[in-house]
């Protein structure tokens, strides 16, 4: 048993340390591409709906963390870039970009990746438009932006002026991997342990029947105070998927711990009112519990 444990922690430990060196070489050098100001001047234009449709597609593309997030947000609305597509923008940032969508591939296969991004992309979009038209601007607290609170996650932005962008790209690669390699070995000992020591379909009994409609949400409320990264609960997930627990939940926990966690609800509340930090909590439960009724019933 123990061989079989340590031998599923350095094949998942291996995979897992090149595809995340890959992963980080293509967000480095996407953060070169993209500054803050360009994606504001991206972000100012058009009407509310093609505006929201941006700010989901800039969080699609820009491999900003959760915490890294709010401080541009909180750019974004000062240089009065609109309301909504700044929303879709905070909703659609760290629960979409580019490493999750390929770990997801990776790990979940095409099927579940189109699922998971068309209903993260809708939410953003459709979040965004709702909360500006039902105008919740007015609930922004006129503060100054805090610092990022994960400055060991590799969010650190660079100058596009930088003499070699690939040069530069590939030093902040490694220099993410080294910071984010503790988490990976966390990673690869949960998943040893899960595949080495849980029977098959252990966890079938909390997924099946009408235990679905409570362990859903459930998975969503506690994923909240485990500030969980999408990236490393991606491959969990697959172990935990493996040994019967349903898919639904495995999303549903994803969501609520990516993308309400509690640094970022810490933060929410320096720059909201209550009504629209209360609000932005709802919604993200809402589109965590949905997602995973979805995914129960479409994969």
């Amino acid at each position: 048993m123990l061989e079989k444990v340590l031998k599923e922690f350095f094949i998942l430990l291996s995979e897992l340390t090149i595809l995340f060196l890959g992963i980080s070489f293509f967000v480095a050098f996407l953060q070169n591409k993209l500054s803050n100001d360009r994606l504001k001047k991206i972000l100012s234009r058009g009407n509310t709906v093609i505006n929201s449709l941006i700010g989901a597609t800039i969080g699609l593309i820009t491999p900003f963390c959760t915490c890294s997030t709010i401080p541009l947000l909180i750019g974004l609305f000062k240089s009065n870039a609109p309301f909504g597509g700044a929303m879709s923008f905070l909703f659609a940032s760290p629960l979409l970009n580019p490493a999750v969508v390929i770990l997801f591939i990776t790990f979940f296969g095409p099927k579940a990746t189109i699922i998971y991004v068309s209903i993260i992309f809708g939410f953003s979009v459709i979040a965004g438009i709702l909360l500006e038209k039902l105008g919740f601007r007015k609930y922004i607290r006129p503060i100054a932006a805090p610092k990022a609170c994960c400055s060991g996650c590799g969010c650190d932005n660079h100058s596009v002026e930088s003499p070699s962008i690939m040069k530069s790209s590939i030093l902040s690669s490694f220099d993410m991997l080294k910071k984010i390699f503790p988490f990976l070995l966390l990673v690869a000992t949960i998943g040893a342990l899960i595949q080495g020591f849980l029977p098959d379909n252990y966890l079938s009994i909390l997924s099946s029947g009408y235990n679905e409609f409570i362990s859903v949400p459930m998975a969503a409320i506690l994923g909240i105070p485990m500030y969980i990264r999408t990236e490393t609960m991606i491959p969990i997930g697959l172990f935990l998927a493996k040994k019967g627990l349903g898919m639904g939940t495995i999303i549903a926990l994803l969501i609520g711990g990516a993308g309400l966690s509690v640094p970022e609800l810490v933060l929410l509340n320096t720059i909201f009112k209550k009504k629209l930090a209360f609000t932005i909590i709802l919604c993200i439960f809402t589109v965590a519990v949905g997602s995973g009724i979805i995914f129960n019933i479409l994969y």
